[in-house]
């Protein structure tokens, strides 16, 4: 990372006073419209809808939804999703072109039984019913047959994996409940796939879409895509996107100096700049067998702060320093299929690399240090930089047998590190600028202490290259992790037809994973000269805060795991319109060693040396509807699912040592309700609507509660709304021959929450219920589509997620009213 004065992703002094003013000189954002008006909003919108549709016809309606041939891969081959005993929902790439949806925040508009938590332009945490951990990923995530996994090894907003961005996407399908046994760790409350358009060989094509738009009382924003599809010959074909957004601020920033003054304003802060892209080649050499290799890279910079102060409303952040944000990924795909008659053979290779940065206000921290310490008061920078490298591997053989049964088998081999590096700086107390966000910076530009460098034993990694250390002036605290984390399993699942009507299908997976943890305190903060880790060590009278040490190792550890996981169904195909299944699956998540283990023994303490897998079966019921000549399609379930070792976070009594656990027992009881009708002349409507009752069946242990994190029998799990609900309205008609138009609409609902399970919690902030409403109306020809669109229509403040902390309670709102065009074209 570049200094300040070296990157525009920090803006500068200059800049910040150029744009300043007092705070008393903003007002906050006025809302307007509520729930009620919303809701008669938007069924006002889909009144004028249903009204100006002509009666049914049977020509021209969605050739998916009369043929009944939804295909899904949730059984890793393709089948019709009828036929799929699971509760899945689909997404064609079509709606999300229609609704705009370029984001996995986006997907909740439309997609109900997905709740997102979203922290900023890349930090989600995915919600499939009720299944929500500050620990680690809840829910299995891919493109295409890539897992996206993200680092474990130091905090970061949401659970760690790239924000990638959803342009020329075929479908995206949602597999809720647990699939352990075909998808693996981290997918025990469910998978999202996202299944790109893949290279054709057959046809010229491409396309892309600009929009402009402008976000109230905040900045504009500026989207753009394009993709080309080009065939090499009879055997090649190559497909690339692209794809960048920029703008879209709409939070100011007030900094106040420690020593007083009134300070300045920045308007408009937390602009993104996303720049992304994804290239696939597909080699056909023979009709039964394939390659395709992909390669995908994202880059996403924030300048500044992307949450507000819950205490000083929307949308205003107060933090004393300046909080950026960076993200890099990069990945490559490599799959081969051969393809004879009785079934597909898959061999699937992927590497990817991300690198995050995100530096977050820590200033009442370090408040409370110089006074414990009788230091001068000085502003924190708290940065987590992370670096993570993951290879995978998997064969898999899916069968397409002549005769009552199918069979998927296949082997899994995963190979991940994080290296991760947190450090405390001293930042600038007037304009909150950290003079460097790295110890190579502090290092390289003479914000360090006197003395030569120290080798310390620490593996050499991304962090530190040549293994030595100099102590920083502006460097108050640092520690180091490096998790390796190598895991292999064995899958198998057969489907059996008991009778014509009735199927059969068990699976299982066998995993062994080992997790080797390494920790290295680089700077204390501050402590007295005859502590145990260095006895006698004097206090230099250079030091800005207290004692300086000598770089030592905290932890070595070092966990397995080995556990199968399973899943049973039932289904049971009444006739081609109608299907019912049964389910039962299990779920898994791995765990892991905790780094503070060996220096809390040091001081006396004891904590767990390690946390083990945590488990979660569930027990379901679904139906499977076509109705009105498959102009209607309607799917729902009912289920049951029981959580128990959960991992947990706690802290000792003294607060000083934080640690993972498994503690706690959750049951979770929902249903869900999802419909799409197509009339077939030009009006389509869907929704959805989920009910998720997630709470304790007993109190947490003792050791969590006195470690301050307090939840007992009945408390819901924080964060968990109990309704979610989301519907969409289109008409199409015609201009002319040659032209046409639309009118759509939306609204999305989320219920009410808390941030922890009861007042008795430090940290119980309620997350309120929101409505939004969007709107869309264009016209389009054969090639070109223009649109203007409203998003937030009603300017709800809806806060998507919470970070709270003794640094203070941070908010993450959707964008305000955001009211725009839009042009596409296509060849």
């Amino acid at each position: 990372m570049l200094l300040p004065e070296q990157s525009a992703k920090w803006r500068s002094v200059e800049a910040r006073e150029h744009k300043s003013h007092y705070l008393g000189e903003n007002n906050m954002l006025n809302l307007f419209g509520s729930s009620v008006r919303a809701s008669s909003l938007i069924g006002i919108s889909l009144a004028a809808l249903v009204a100006a549709q002509p009666v049914l016809a049977q020509d021209g309606a969605s050739e998916e939804m009369l043929s009944g041939d939804i295909i899904v891969t949730a059984s890793r081959r393709d089948t019709n999703i009828q036929d799929t005993p699971i509760a899945v929902s689909v997404t064609t790439g079509k709606a999300l072109e229609n609704n705009d949806v370029v984001s996995f925040q986006d997907l909740t508009r439309i997609a109900p039984s997905v709740v997102v938590n979203n922290q900023g332009a890349a930090g989600n945490q995915f919600i499939i019913r009720g299944i929500l951990s500050d620990i680690g990923s809840t829910t299995g995530l891919y493109v295409d047959e890539m897992p996206l996994l993200g680092g474990s090894a130091v905090e970061g907003a949401g659970d760690g994996r790239p924000g990638l961005r959803l342009h020329d996407v075929e479908r995206i399908e949602v597999l809720k409940g647990p699939q352990g046994s075909l998808f693996g760790s981290g997918s025990m409350a469910g998978t999202l796939r996202v299944m790109t358009n893949k290279p054709k060989l057959e046809s010229v094509e491409g396309g892309g879409s600009a929009s402009w738009g402008t976000i109230d009382k905040g900045s504009s924003i500026a989207q753009g895509d394009a993709y080309l599809n080009l065939p090499i010959g009879k055997m090649v074909a190559v497909r690339a996107v692209a794809w960048s957004e920029k703008g879209g601020a709409y939070i100011d920033h007030h900094i106040t100096p420690l020593a007083g003054g009134g300070g300045f304003t920045t308007k408009d802060v937390n602009g993104r700049k996303v720049r992304g892209g994804r290239i696939s080649v597909l080699i056909e050499p023979a009709t039964d067998f394939s390659i395709l290799l992909a390669g995908v890279h994202q880059e996403i910079d924030v300048d500044d702060s992307q949450s507000w102060n819950l205490n000083t409303g929307p949308f205003t952040s107060t933090s004393p320093t300046v909080e950026g944000y960076h993200d890099n990924y990069d990945s490559l795909a490599a799959t081969f299929e051969y393809k004879p008659d009785y079934g597909t053979f898959s061999l699937i290779g992927t590497y990817a690399n991300q690198r995050t940065e995100h530096p977050q206000d820590s200033t009442p921290t370090g408040l409370g240090l110089a006074r414990s310490f009788n230091l001068t008061p000085f502003k924190t920078v708290f940065q987590t930089s992370q670096k993570f490298d993951a290879y995978t591997g998997e064969a898999r053989f899916a069968s397409a047998l002549q005769g009552p049964m199918q069979f998927v088998v296949g082997g899994y081999y995963q190979h991940d590190s994080t290296d991760g590096l947190s450090v405390a700086f001293r930042a600038n107390d007037g304009t909150g600028v950290a003079p460097c966000l790295t110890i190579a910076q502090c290092e390289s530009t003479g914000h360090r202490q006197p003395g030569p460098p120290r080798p310390f034993l620490f593996p050499p990694n991304y962090f530190f290259p040549q293994n030595r250390y100099t102590p920083s002036s502006d460097v108050i605290y640092a520690v180091g992790n490096q998790r390796t984390i190598k895991q292999w399993a064995l899958y198998g699942q057969v489907d059996v037809k008991l009778a014509e009507t009735l199927t059969a299908i068990a699976g299982v997976r066998y995993f062994d994973a080992k997790i080797h943890d390494y920790g290295l305190q680089i700077q204390d903060i501050a402590g007295p000269p005859d502590f145990a880790v260095f006895p006698g060590s004097p206090v230099p009278s250079w030091a800005a805060n207290g004692l300086i040490t000598t770089p030592y190792v905290t932890q070595d550890g070092q966990a397995s795991e080995k556990s199968p996981s399973y899943a049973f169904s039932l289904l049971y195909e009444a006739s081609s319109d109608l299907s019912l299944f049964a389910r039962v699956a299990s779920g898994f998540r791995i765990g892991g060693t905790n780094n503070a283990a060996a220096l809390a023994g040091q001081a006396n303490i004891t904590i767990p040396g390690s946390y083990g897998s945590d488990d979660l079966w569930s027990y379901e019921l679904g139906a499977k509807a076509y109705l009105m000549d498959r102009h209607i399609y309607l799917d729902g379930s009912i289920y049951q699912m029981d959580w128990s070792r959960q991992q947990l976070e706690a802290s000792d009594p003294s607060g000083a040592f934080e640690y993972v656990l498994n503690a706690g027992q959750t049951r979770i009881r929902g249903a869900e309700l999802q419909l799409t009708y197509d009339s077939g002349s030009g009006f389509s409507i869907g929704g959805g609507i989920n009910y998720t009752n997630a709470e304790l069946t007993k109190n947490l242990d003792a050791d969590v509660i006195s470690a301050g994190t307090i939840g007992f029998k009945g408390d819901r799990v924080p964060r968990v709304p109990h309704w979610t609900a989301a519907a969409q309205a289109r008409y199409e008609g015609k201009v002319s021959e040659t032209v046409g138009f639309y009118l759509q609409s939306d609204i999305t609902y989320r219920g009410s929450s808390t941030y922890s399970f009861n007042n008795l919690n430090t940290f119980n902030n309620p997350l309120k219920s929101f409505v939004m409403v969007g709107t869309r109306i264009g016209v389009k020809t054969e090639k070109f589509d223009f649109s203007i669109f409203a998003k937030n229509l009603t300017n709800s403040v809806a806060i998507f997620g919470l970070d709270a902390s003794p640094d203070g309670v941070r908010a993450y709102s959707a964008d305000p009213r955001t009211i725009g065009a839009q042009i596409s074209a296509k060849f």
